[in-house]
């Protein structure tokens, strides 16, 4: 799947996205910010949590492991929650 997330909030920024499985980050690979594709030098696998600034954009290829419950989670810089998203997995 390709996840796109933007930052477009004007009083937020450094808001941190993470995509948890079972209350840990799964893996990701980025392959574009700001709309431009990243080198492929810079796609490697990486830990689903990210800080994302204000007007930036990030997007994110994911590969399920099987089915059940992710989670999209959205924390202000400070790391109180702003708002969570179950994402059900299914064959």
């Amino acid at each position: 799947y390709r996840l796109r997330l933007m930052n477009i909030t004007l009083g937020r920024p450094n808001t941190r996205m993470r995509l948890l499985r079972d209350g840990f980050p799964v893996r990701w690979i980025p392959i574009a910010k700001d709309g431009f594709d990243l080198p492929k030098v810079q796609r490697a696998s990486q830990w689903a949590d990210r800080t994302i600034a204000v007007g930036e954009t990030y997007d994110y290829q994911y590969t399920p492991t099987g089915p059940g419950d992710l989670r999209l989670e959205l924390r202000q810089g400070d790391g109180r929650p702003l708002v969570e998203q179950l994402i059900k997995v299914v064959d």
